[in-house]
């Protein structure tokens, strides 16, 4: 198993032989506004840091002189963008917003008629510091528990319900591009899917899919907004490696003062990432691998306690124009929650209308498959959205949602949930 004080020598020997060796940091590329980090980014350069992710806006397809954008083109969401530009190029400071409602409705099933809705927003900032460096903070927050509270299910039906506080602290972390940003260190609170298990498709509940086993891999333990630290390292052009560590919850409410006997390798999450770029037809693609052991332990059935690990992989991958597939696939040794296995597989149609060239339409399946002692059958989750640009920044994306098995149920109806998501980002 990789401890931490591998972790720690890898990160030190690399970062003094980039400091010893390296040129010059070469001058930031141009990001987003909101701090998106592009899934198209090459393995060889590794990203910007950015914003906090709960809420990343999803890219956007770029304009088309086939048809008009959004009818605030010349409004203000441009002023706006020129003003934030103009404060990115003078002090180097980059500012991010954002904010989803969703309402959700079965149609059938148990819960028919059993309307809920959740509200989440998050706002950021980040400040150039020193060539390669940047400090960023963001807090996020919401209310409403969506539709989990009365009809819990293995998928869940919303990422964006469920806020823990109306705001929390969710980063706060330097981020260092040394070795001609062929290596990069980040560290302090923050969010490890930051980095791992992207996905240009699949990645963001506000913009793309509302369920959760469709923005992250269920199988993986991420810790959310704890401290921790990440490595990346490029390789080659195409291929790059990732590695990181994070402390579990126990340490949710113990950030000031931070008591040292939470800082035990056995409350720490490792993930280990392999990037690969490639190109199919002269399309780009990306193919991630995953390895991760969870050192908190946790009591199995038999009455043993052990540490847990796992394999996961993400791809996405453009087919043809405006049309990208992806797919994901995870295996863990975990008992909580009894998920052994997970799959999911999907795709988005960009500007599916020619005179709409920010909407977008998605669809995607996803099954989680329980442990045998769990006596259950395998949930799945079959999604549906269009996403409507009113705005350059703002969205409205009606969902519809089928599961089967809910919660492993093989006795449960089988459940349609109508969805309405209305989502600002910034």
């Amino acid at each position: 198993m990789l401890k931490i004080s591998t972790i720690a020598m890898w990160l030190a020997m690399n970062a003094a032989a980039a400091l010893a060796d390296s040129a010059p940091a070469r001058a930031e590329g141009e990001a987003a506004a909101s701090g998106q980090t592009p899934a198209s980014t090459p393995a060889a350069s590794m990203p910007d840091a950015s914003l906090p992710a709960a809420s990343r806006p999803a890219p956007k397809p770029a304009a088309s002189a086939q048809g008009p954008a959004p009818s605030d083109q010349t409004g203000w969401f441009d002023s706006l963008s020129a003003q934030a530009q103009q404060l990115e190029e003078k002090y180097g400071t980059r500012l991010g917003l954002g904010s989803a409602y969703t309402e959700q409705a079965p149609l059938a099933g148990e819960h028919q008629g059993a309307a809920r809705g959740g509200w989440s927003y998050w706002l950021g900032i980040e400040q150039r510091l020193w060539p390669g460096a940047t400090l960023s903070a963001g807090a996020e927050g919401g209310a409403g528990k969506g539709l989990e509270r009365i009809f819990p299910t293995y998928s869940g039906l919303n990422d964006s319900a469920a806020e823990p506080e109306a705001i929390y602290l969710a980063d706060l972390h330097i981020f260092q591009k040394l070795d001609e940003d062929r290596l990069a260190l980040a560290g302090g609170i923050m969010n490890l899917t930051q980095w791992f298990d992207k996905n240009a498709v699949a990645n963001n509940s506000s913009t793309q899919f509302l369920s959760s086993s469709l923005v992250n891999n269920p199988t993986i333990p991420f810790p959310y907004a704890m401290p921790g630290i990440m490595v990346q390292r490029a390789l080659t052009d195409w291929a790059s490696f990732q590695t990181g560590v994070a402390f579990n919850d126990a340490l949710a409410h113990q950030f000031f003062p931070l008591h040292y006997q939470y800082l035990r390798e056995d409350f720490v999450v490792n993930v280990n990432e392999l990037d690969l770029t490639a190109k199919l037809n002269e399309r780009e693609g990306h193919y991630r691998l995953l390895y991760w052991l969870d050192h908190r332990c946790e009591t199995i059935l038999d009455g043993d306690r052990r540490t847990s690990q796992g394999f996961a992989a993400s791809v996405d991958q453009s087919v043809a124009e405006h049309v990208t597939l992806f797919a994901r696939y995870g295996l863990s040794q975990r008992q909580v929650p009894p998920v052994e296995q997970f799959w999911s597989f999907g795709g988005e149609l960009a500007q599916p209308l020619p005179d709409r060239t920010e909407d977008a339409l998605g669809a995607a399946v996803a099954q989680s498959i329980l442990r045998h002692a769990v006596h259950g059958a395998a949930e799945t989750l079959y999604e549906l959205y269009y996403r409507f640009a009113i705005t350059h920044a703002l969205y409205l994306t009606p969902d519809l949602q089928f599961i089967s098995n809910p919660a492993g149920d093989s006795n449960a109806d089988f459940t349609v949930v109508l969805g309405l998501r209305l989502s600002l980002s910034f």
